[in-house]
C-alpha cells in the first residue's frame, strides 16, 4: 500500500498540535507528559486518527497507536511527544514475531 504524503495538511496538523501547551509568550512549546496540555493534544490526534479511519488505541504506557485495516502499517506516538509537535512513526507488523520492524 502506497501512502501519499500532503505537505499543506502534514503542516497544518503540526501548527494545530502547536497550539497545546504553547508557552504564554507564543515561545516554544510546553506538553509535559499527562499534562491536560498532553491529553488535549492526544485526544486531538484521536480524532485525526478517527477521521482517517483508522482504529485507534492507547496503551496504558501511554502509547497511541492507529491501524487502517487488519495487517498494514501502524501509525504509532509515544510519551515523547510531549516534546516533540510531532513524533509519528510507521512500521509493519509481523504476525508471530511478537514484534514489529522498526
Amino acid at each position: 500500500m502506497a501512502i501519499a504524503i500532503s505537505l499543506p495538511r502534514l503542516k497544518s496538523h503540526i501548527e494545530a498540535l502547536s497550539r497545546f501547551g504553547r508557552n504564554p509568550e507564543g515561545q516554544g512549546i510546553t506538553r509535559s507528559c499527562w499534562s491536560p496540555a498532553h491529553e488535549e493534544a492526544r485526544a486531538w490526534l484521536l480524532d485525526k486518527m478517527k477521521e482517517a479511519g483508522l482504529a485507534t488505541k492507547v496503551d496504558p504506557a501511554g502509547n497511541t497507536f492507529g491501524r487502517l485495516g487488519g495487517e498494514g502499517p501502524v501509525v504509532m506516538t509515544g510519551p515523547s511527544e510531549s516534546w516533540r509537535a510531532s513524533s509519528v512513526c510507521t512500521r509493519s507488523t509481523k504476525r508471530g514475531s511478537g514484534r514489529g520492524s522498526p
